[in-house]
């Protein structure tokens, strides 16, 4: 008897909607799978839009830079005693910093800044829109 109530009150609880079938559950189901996709979709397409690409290529560029420059001023200062205005304007004529066209490390410092920069100039643009 009291398995009969039971399956009774199952029965019921599960039939809420007579003209709900499985094929409604289906689409359902399909369609918060496609909201799904479109959300992930919209995202990807965020993420990997010219400006955000453009964005990423010039921080890791300016970062690179920065680390390298850091890393010569840092040697130079420890190993050669070097003080930091002979670092940053003094002739690299020789080591394969110069390129052969007498660049300095502040030429690299500013390049690598504005790398930098520029980035998050653009991060900044691209989120106000």
């Amino acid at each position: 008897m009291k398995r009969a109530k039971k399956m009774e009150s199952v029965k019921q609880s599960l039939s809420v909607d007579a003209n709900y079938t499985i094929f409604d559950a289906l689409l359902e189901s399909l369609q918060k799978q496609k909201e799904k996709d479109a959300l992930s979709t919209g995202l990807l397409k965020q993420v990997y839009s010219p400006t955000v690409l453009a964005t990423l290529v010039l921080m890791a560029l300016g970062s690179v830079t920065l680390v390298w420059v850091s890393n010569l001023v840092w040697h130079d200062i420890t190993v050669w005693g070097k003080d930091a205005t002979l670092i940053f304007f003094g002739s690299r004529t020789g080591e394969a910093i110069s390129l052969g066209i007498g660049m300095i490390l502040i030429h690299y410092l500013i390049i690598g800044l504005a790398f930098v920069l520029s980035s998050a100039l653009l991060l900044i643009i691209k989120r106000r829109t």
